[in-house]
């Protein structure tokens, strides 16, 4: 029996062009109906239309001109489905006045949305649906500009620097050399090394120089082999137990021979979450390197390069560094950051440093102090020096008798010895008055430490990121087009408030369509598109798409 064709079709505006890099998906059929049903259209009645074919052509009774601006069309063979086909109109052909040949071609995203499974497959870029800062850091090869620096709260600052806040005198002694002393108990040994000197620290410079001038005065300030400063916090168990020499008005300490590196100070970097200008991004992948990060410098030509996403924030945002020191000439001090580069289990909390990621300080200065070479050189050899010239003497003599009393060889040897002895004398003598032309000299040592400590800083944190031209730029393309992810995984196409896009390879999808336009559905997935999900801002990058 002959079917008598029923047919609805409409022309449409319609704002899906026929490049499928922007489409619309909807919740359901009947919203995907309304919308394209309210659109401006024009109407057939269903006697006026033969059953229409896919991808074929329409003959339109209307005039051409009055057809130019409907881009789109729908139809539906109602005998034979319920299906509604939506259509590009991709050309028209003017026959008569009365009649436009009006060529289609499926849009297979609208058609078959609601036929398709998404399964898993390789996804290059797509928004994410979790964008927690350090989440996202595959790079993007993108044109980054020159860096900027960025400024370092002032707090930061202020707390970097307090570590030469407070600093005190270090002697290393091979004796007090005040008396009798009670030295500490134990082995002789500092950061787990034996030692042959004593530490000793005071309170004040002045106990020091006080100290100094003691030794000097009883001739033994040789007794100091160096001399130097150390934090106070690198020390500070010390003075438990200062104490006042017996006869003296000044104090001072031993520094426990036990004692073992040890945290002297703990310090913070402020995470703003800003770029350079205070520009916050959209996008946070824009929070990691290499869009920011930021140096600690030892001031003396080293740094270590840091990145944001890589530590554990505390709950004001800021990033922990532990400053450790040991005890010995110049001092060893090294800051650690806390948790850097940790897998840190959800729930749990660590509290780790890795010498692998720390800094170390440049050395404090060295000090001096005066000692008079000549005054301790005839301290030194005040009981050689008369011996050596009695000997030279006596050889002068010996040599005197030999070369009277005999003749001959012992004449000769004679001679040797009134030589040998007056030219060991002339030598003795020679050696007192160089040493007594030597000035005082100021011992001990300087080095690159000195000037940074002159300015009173260890270390300086540096924060660096991209122009705002460059971010603002970045923070663009990543809200139009995501992230590269990289990852097999089933692709977004929701999760965003107005628009997912998504960009696979060899995507896998299945459905039970006609091949050809699976395979064109494929290739936009693989080209890239944007699904939008509001027809009300339908390409409008202005909105929010933020993760729902």
């Amino acid at each position: 029996m002959a079917i008598t064709p029923n047919t609805n079709l409409r022309l449409l505006k319609c704002p899906i062009e026929i490049d499928n890099k922007n489409q619309i998906k909807f919740a359901s059929k009947e919203a995907q109906y309304n919308y394209f049903n309210s659109l401006p259209s024009i109407n057939l009645d269903d006697e006026d239309i033969s059953y229409q074919r896919k991808d074929s052509i329409i003959a339109f009774p209307e005039h051409i001109d009055n057809l130019w601006e409907y881009n789109y069309c729908m139809y539906q063979n109602e005998n034979y489905t319920d299906k509604w086909f939506y259509c590009f109109i991709t050309d028209m052909k003017y026959e008569n006045d009365g009649l436009t040949y009006i060529t289609i071609k499926t849009d297979v995203f609208q058609t078959w949305q609601f036929d398709l499974t998404f399964m898993k497959s390789f996804v290059e870029r797509e928004h994410v649906n979790d964008d927690t800062v350090g989440l996202h850091t595959i790079p993007e090869n993108l044109q980054l500009g020159e860096y900027i620096e960025q400024l370092v709260s002032s707090s930061d600052k202020i707390e970097w620097n307090s570590l030469l806040a407070n600093i005190v005198v270090v002697l290393g002694v091979s004796e007090v050399g005040l008396g009798v002393i009670t030295y500490p108990s134990g082995n002789k040994q500092y950061n787990g090394v034996f030692s042959g000197l004593t530490y000793i620290t005071f309170p004040t410079f002045s106990d020091c120089a006080s100290y100094i001038r003691a030794l000097q005065s009883s001739e033994t300030q040789d007794l100091i082999y160096n001399a130097f400063l150390a934090p106070l916090s690198l020390v500070n168990d010390a003075f438990e137990n200062k104490f006042t020499p017996t006869g003296y008005n000044f104090e001072m300490a031993f520094v426990p021979y036990s004692v073992l590196a040890k945290d002297i100070a703990q310090c913070h970097v402020t995470d703003d979450f800003k770029l350079d200008k205070n520009y916050t991004p959209v996008n946070n992948k824009l929070l990691s390197y290499p869009y920011r990060y930021f140096l600690l410098s030892n001031n003396v030509g080293n740094f270590a390069e840091y990145h944001y996403e890589l530590f554990k924030h505390d709950n004001n945002n800021k990033m922990l560094f532990y400053i450790m020191g040991a005890i010995n000439n110049g001092c060893s001090i090294k800051a650690f950051p806390e948790s850097y580069n940790k897998a840190i289990p959800t729930g749990e909390s660590y509290n780790e440093t890795d010498i692998m990621y720390s800094l170390d300080a440049p050395k404090l200065p060295t000090c001096s102090w005066i000692n008079d070479p000549y005054t301790n050189w005839l301290t030194q050899n005040a009981v050689n020096i008369p011996l050596d010239i009695i000997k030279n003497v006596g050889q002068i003599a010996v040599g005197t008798g030999l070369a009277i009393g005999t003749a001959g060889t012992g004449a000769i040897a004679g001679g040797g010895l009134i030589l040998s002895g007056s030219m060991g004398i002339a030598n003795t003598m020679s050696e007192i008055y160089e040493h007594s032309l030597a000035p005082e000299t100021v011992k001990g040592g300087a080095n690159q430490g000195d000037l940074i400590f002159g300015l009173r800083k260890m270390f300086t944190p540096v924060k660096f990121s991209i122009k705002e031209e460059y971010a603002k730029n970045i923070d663009n393309y990543f809200s139009m087009f995501g992230y590269k992810v990289n990852e097999t995984k089933i692709p977004n196409l929701t999760g965003r408030r107005n628009w997912n896009y998504v960009k696979t390879i060899d995507i896998n999808i299945e459905a039970t369509i006609p091949q050809a336009d699976l395979e064109e559905i494929k290739n936009e997935f693989n080209s890239g598109i944007t699904i939008w999900h509001n027809t009300s801002t339908f390409l409008d990058y202005s909105q929010n798409n933020d993760i729902i």
